[in-house]
């Protein structure tokens, strides 16, 4: 169980991370490429889009697990605390 909520947090870092990322992402490249007047603006756009997209996935990825690892090890702590006070 503690895996696939592990993986839903990693899940969840991804989500949050490229959401505002595809928000951004025509203002982003706007400011770095300039309006689009041919085909090489076009490449860099895709390049951009190509690079940056699972870059920040892979960052939402693992920060989403390193922060689910936590939570879930602050949890545990929690319970067997509770668990020994109870005895």
């Amino acid at each position: 169980m503690t895996v696939i909520k592990l993986i839903f947090s990693a899940f969840l870092g991804i989500v949050c991370f490229l959401a505002p990322w595809f928000a951004i992402y025509p203002s982003f490249c706007h400011f770095f490429v300039g309006p689009i007047m041919g085909e090489d603006q076009m490449m860099k756009n895709f390049g951009i889009m190509l690079f940056g997209t699972p870059l920040i996935a892979i960052a939402g990825g693992v920060i989403g697990w390193r922060t689910g690892r936590k939570l879930l090890k602050k949890r545990n702590e929690k319970k067997l605390n509770e668990m020994l006070e109870n005895e």
